[in-house]
């Protein structure tokens, strides 16, 4: 029997159709089966609305006791005024005839019932206005039409038809929509433009139709302008001109979409044929292979993963958890994959075999490995910049920190390449600068460099391949005589020409400031009346790597006249503390001073300073090309007067100083250094400026350049120093002070809103339950809100099934539209009060909304988001917090230097560094760098709870950016500067690798680095019960080189090693306060006072070196001037009883300075 089943479905699997017409014929049958079973579902939704439209039908009145009941319907709604076009009003005149019809109400209702009935369907705006007495509507008299047609009539009145007409024009076909919703959608905004139906024929004079053609004529070019598909567009522009009607056009449309319709289903057909066809074939080819019976099958049955022999169980298999080389899956052996051999593409081909002539050497800073020069070779094929894996693993970068690439890469034979990733990197040649993404492969002819790096490097000009003129540069006054710029043939050759020429205005970047100081008088730095010297006697300490740094650099800037040595001898009246921070972009230390008890004595001088959103507005458009200057540490270059050089002075381990120049941290010193460099670029036309930040433009390239060199010649004598890394020369569009500028105009930077147009769609009730919160807090702005964000809070209950459809995706894209009108954001306004609210997550990243205050509403301003780099996500959660306002102040800087404004945090930590803490108060260095950097914003921090943080929350939670290099500016300085500390601290510690080792095997450790990095919960019954001895100290717990940090200073020690630690702390015998001391110095971990206070009490010879209770001195009592000028007495107790003897004293004073008389009266004391 078991051999006669085999026979049999032997020939059942024989049966199967190999002949491609037979093929063909069981495809189309299986088809006409499913159009048969589609066929019957549709009928029976037809048949479904068919009884609700006729349960519709039925009156609200009911019959036969109210047994047929009607279907509700909501009454349309007309939109606001403000909102509402010609083509919209039709829309809701139409449906509201609808509902009126179906439920059969104007034959029942009196006059004010139909009026009644008619407010319900108009937004609260029109009911206003007809309360009011603006439409003109007599209550007594006008029936419903009437009043619609007032309606109509004040729409014509107070809409401009322009708008309409501006619509018509720019409308174009959606992705997705046919060809008649397309035409019906433009013949709706065509009749709202104005336009008259039937004007007069200025050839017939009379309304002979000619208005009808041309409309028609209208529609057909707008019609054919607005196709989506080129393909479509190109057939109908195929017809003659003279032929080509609006009728004509709509059928060539229609019959070209229907006939790529039905292509695409036939390709569908074809590819379900042809996945039969290998069915089958595989099939038959399995039957053929394997004649023998199941049993014997049985016998020789193989691993399906391994192929080895067939394991008891499947978790046997040592293949299990391996990777297969063909498909990537898991599971399973590459000759055991079922998947098809992917075909890879092992080298690329470049066109020539390449020679040592053809590569350039260029220094690559690639991930975060250091500077490295790397040979490349410059192909203008190429659209991306690529690099292998095995050269990206000698610049020291390794493969597991890519970041994931989607991108699909391909070579010049169109064959696939496998990418491992993407790593951001800089490439530096001959003073030039190109920031690229490399793609990384794994096989490969080795680095290739893009078109676009080549140009950027200066390896061809910008136009390559088109010819490029020479370029001349001169002076208006200098004629022919001096052409700086003859032979230049690109941007980036001007800007380095430019460089080499005014050394003093563009200084390298290791180069502190040149010593001339911009022209004009000292600055005189105003106190305000009755104002006390302020004196901080505390020098800060400095880690022991850094001293010898630290006094060089005070040194050099004693040498370039930046600050000088207080005299011997002399005493300051004034004193603040000096604070040592990394510096920018080097691994030198940076000399700053903590004047922040100082400002709020300054009176400043209030200089105005522009308003970007009004500069940009002055710019004409058209302009083509377009240079940005960035100034360079500009406030050193101000002087300062005898007595302000006096107030600005501070204490350093060497002795004291004082600054000749004007410096950062003074409230003053940014309308200083606006006023004189305002001054130094006067009168030159075409050029903008708002605090260091200068912005060139022209139409014509030679005035251009002309004018750029103008402008750095000013500040050549001036003694401007401008940096070189941000400036740009000639480029046809920039971006300056937050607004992006090219020769169609401006528009505001499209990052500064990127977090709201860039939301991510949620993926389940959490992520909707986060933009449901962001949405709420603007509902009060938009009435829209609440109706647009209704399908989406549908999916909330935990009842309901989470799924995302068109409707919700609809929704979410109206909601995030309107989140971006001006309903809700608004321009910036000079004077209005400013909010800033902030928040960061340690697993997710930081996000910030400027709010600014229109009338009694906030309304948003600016808002923005990013991804953590990866030191910040080891930061603690007050230095993850703090990175969330110093990244959002500097990204706004635009909008908040000079102005006070509220920083709202939930982190309570925030508040206490922001508005009291000064910086040598301040003991982490890395917060200690966050403070100096928001020390220059006038910002007052408010805490506010979380579940009321919602906006700031969200786009936290949800970042849309990557960090950039402009964002992670000195973070790397910051992360260097905490190791410097800690190994400063840690000098005698030999055995500090031993406790970075033991860290990573103590279980309650790894739990902690756990909860570090993903954040600590909100309440301490959620944390775990190993974890709770930590919950009081956990916002200054941070990670710094596999070691868990408490503060700046201190290493959480594991458990296997405090015994140790113990033994060390307790070596000399010196008592508990002393070893309490030292430990406070360097180690911590929960309950160790408690510790050291048990070991101190059990030790002897800690008791014996105890100091026990020492005499106390002879107080010595002054000597009385005269007589009775002071009266002493004593009293002596014998077992809470007095003596015999003992007697109290009643002193009598007299007129007499000399005690007359003294009564004593023995008495009996008890000790109470």
């Amino acid at each position: 029997m078991p051999n006669t089943r085999s026979e049999g479905a032997m020939k059942e699997e024989d049966q199967t159709p190999t002949d491609p017409v037979q093929l063909m014929m069981a495809m189309m049958k299986e088809m006409k089966e499913e159009a048969k079973k589609r066929e019957d579902q549709l009928m029976r939704q037809l048949q479904e609305q068919a009884q609700d439209f006729a349960a519709a039908l039925q009156t609200n009145r009911g019959n036969a006791g109210g047994s047929t009941k009607s279907k509700k319907m909501d009454v349309p709604v007309l939109k606001c005024p403000e909102d509402i076009n010609l083509a919209d009003f039709r829309d809701w005149q139409q449906r509201f005839a609808d509902y009126t019809e179906v439920q059969k109400i104007m034959e029942e209702c009196t006059l004010s019932g139909r009026q009644s009935l008619l407010r319900s369907g108009l937004d609260p705006a029109w009911t206003k206005l007809w309360s009011t007495g603006i439409l003109e509507i007599d209550d007594r008299k006008d029936d419903i039409n009437d009043i619609i047609k007032k309606i109509l009539h004040y729409i014509r009145e107070h809409r401009n038809p322009l708008l309409d007409r501006k619509e018509f024009l720019e409308r174009n076909q959606h992705a997705g929509e046919s060809i008649d919703v397309y035409y019906s959608a433009l013949k709706s905004i065509d009749e709202s433009c104005g336009y008259d139906v039937n004007p007069t024929c200025k050839v017939c004079d009379d309304a002979c139709g000619h208005g009808d053609e041309l409309q028609q004529e209208r529609l057909r070019d707008r019609l054919i302008c607005g196709l989506k598909d080129q393909a479509i567009q190109q057939k109908v522009l195929a017809i003659p001109f003279k032929d080509l009607t609006l009728k004509k056009a709509l059928e060539v449309c229609r019959v070209e979409a229907a006939s790529k319709e039905t292509q695409a289903s036939l390709n569908k057909s074809e590819r379900q044929v042809n996945r039969l066809k290998e069915r089958s074939s595989y099939k038959k080819g399995k039957i053929d292979n394997n004649p023998l019976s199941k049993s014997a099958q049985k016998a020789d049955e193989r691993c399906s993963n391994c192929g080895r022999k067939k394991h008891q169980k499947p978790d046997q298999c040592w293949a299990r958890d391996k990777d297969c080389n063909n498909c990537g899956k898991t599971g399973h052996l590459k000759h055991m994959c079922r998947s098809e051999p992917k075909k890879e593409v092992n080298r690329m081909t470049i066109g020539q075999v390449k020679t040592s002539d053809d590569l350039v050497k260029i220094t690559a800073k690639i991930g975060n490995a250091d500077h490295q020069e790397v040979e490349w070779l410059p192909d203008t094929g190429a659209e991306c910049d690529v690099i292998t894996a095995d050269c990206l693993k000698k610049v020291g970068t390794k493969v597991k920190d890519l970041r994931k690439d989607k991108a699909e890469l391909c070579g010049p034979d169109q064959g696939r390449l496998k990418s491992l990733g993407k790593v951001t990197a800089t490439l530096e040649r001959e003073g030039m600068k190109y920031k690229t993404e490399l793609h990384v492969l794994e096989k490969g002819t080795g680095p290739i460099l893009s078109k676009a790096g080549c140009i950027a490097l200066g390896l061809i000009p910008t136009g390559w391949p088109h010819v490029v003129n020479k370029l001349s540069l001169s002076s208006p006054d200098e004629g022919n005589g001096v052409d700086m710029l003859l032979k230049s043939q690109s941007a980036a050759s001007i800007r380095e020409q430019l460089f080499q020429e005014f050394p003093e205005v563009f200084p390298p970047d290791d180069e502190v400031l040149p010593l001339k100081p911009m022209k004009g008088p000292p600055m005189k730095i105003e106190l305000l009346p009755g104002t006390s010297p302020i004196r901080r006697y505390r020098c800060n300490t400095i880690p022991l790597h850094w001293q010898d740094k630290v006094k060089a650099h005070l040194e050099t800037m004693v040498q370039k006249q930046i600050i000088e040595r207080v005299p011997q001898g002399e005493a300051p009246e004034w004193l603040f503390s000096m604070v040592v921070v990394p510096k920018a972009g080097t691994d030198e230390p940076r000399v700053t001073v903590d004047f922040s008890p100082l400002n709020p004595f300054v009176k400043r001088p209030m200089y105005p300073c522009r308003v970007p959103a009004e500069e940009v507005a002055q710019i004409p458009p058209g302009m083509t090309h377009f240079t940005v200057l960035d100034g360079r540490h500009g406030y050193w270059q101000v002087l300062l007067d005898k007595p302000s050089s006096k107030i600005m002075t501070f204490n350093t381990p060497w002795g004291m100083f004082r600054y000749l120049r004007n410096a950062m941290g003074l409230i003053s010193a940014g309308d200083e250094f606006n006023r004189r460099g305002d001054d130094a670029i006067a009168g030159i036309p075409n050029v903008k400026k708002i605090v260091e930040d200068i912005i060139i433009y022209d139409k014509d390239e030679d005035t251009h350049l002309q004018r750029v060199k103008e402008v750095i010649q000013r500040c050549d004598e001036h003694g401007i120093t401008l940096g070189r890394r941000k400036s740009t020369i000639a480029e046809p569009s920039v971006t300056w002070c937050g607004y992006r500028i090219s020769k169609d105009g401006y528009t505001a930077n499209p990052g500064l809103v990127d977090a709201l147009t860039k939301f991510p769609v949620p993926k389940n009730r959490t992520d909707v339950r986060s933009f449901c919160g962001l949405v709420q807090q603007f509902e009060a702005l938009s009435a829209d809100l609440t109706g647009l964000l209704e399908p989406i809070r549908a999916l909330l209950p935990a009842r309901s099934a989470f799924v995302w459809e068109g409707l919700q995706q609809q929704a979410f894209e109206k909601t995030i539209a309107e989140l971006t009108s001006p309903r809700v954001l608004t321009q910036f306004r000079p004077g209005a009060n400013l909010r800033l609210e902030t928040d960061a997550s340690q697993r997710f990243g930081l996000g910030f909304a400027l709010y600014q205050e229109e009338g009694k509403v906030w309304k948003i301003l600016r808002v923005g988001s990013r991804t953590l780099a990866p030191a910040e996500t080891r930061y603690s959660v007050t230095e993850i917090e703090l990175q969330g306002v110093v990244w959002a102040t500097k990204k706004l800087k635009f909008y908040l230097r000079g102005k006070a404004f509220e920083v709202i945090v939930d982190h309570k930590p925030i508040v206490s560094i922001i508005n009291h803490k000064a910086l040598d108060e301040i003991e982490t260095p890395r917060i200690q760098r966050m403070k100096e950097k928001i020390n220059m914003y006038l910002a007052t921090a408010i805490w506010r709870p979380g579940v009321k943080h919602t906006v700031a929350d969200a786009f936290s939670r949800y970042p849309v950016s990557e960090p950039t290099e402009d964002d992670l500016e000195g973070d790397e300085e910051m992360e260097k500067s905490v190791k410097l500390t800690l190994n400063a601290v840690s000098l005698q510690d030999p055995k500090l690798e031993e406790v970075r080792l033991k860290t990573e095997t103590d279980p309650v450790l790894l739990k902690l680095k756990e909860v570090i990095v993903d954040g600590f919960p909100e309440h301490k019954a959620n944390l775990d019960t190993e974890l709770r001895d930590y919950w009081g100290i956990r916002d200054k717990l941070s990670i710094v080189d596999g070691l868990i940090m408490y503060g700046s200073n201190r290493i959480v020690i594991p458990t296997s090693l405090r015994r140790q630690v113990l033994d060390e702390l307790h070596a000399a015998h010196q008592g508990r306060e002393r070893m309490l001391q030292l430990a406070r110095q360097s180690v911590h971990w929960p309950r160790i006072h408690e510790d050291l206070s048990n070991l101190s009490k059990g030790c002897d010879d800690c008791a014996t070196h105890k100091a026990s209770q020492a005499k106390e001195p002879l107080v010595q009592d002054e000597q009385p001037s005269r007589p009775g000028e002071a009266v002493a007495a004593d009293l002596f107790f014998m077992k809470g009883v007095s003596t015999s003897s003992s007697r109290t004293s009643t002193v009598a004073g007299q007129k007499s300075t000399i005690v007359e008389r003294a009564a004593s009266t023995p008495r009996t004391w008890r000790k109470p």
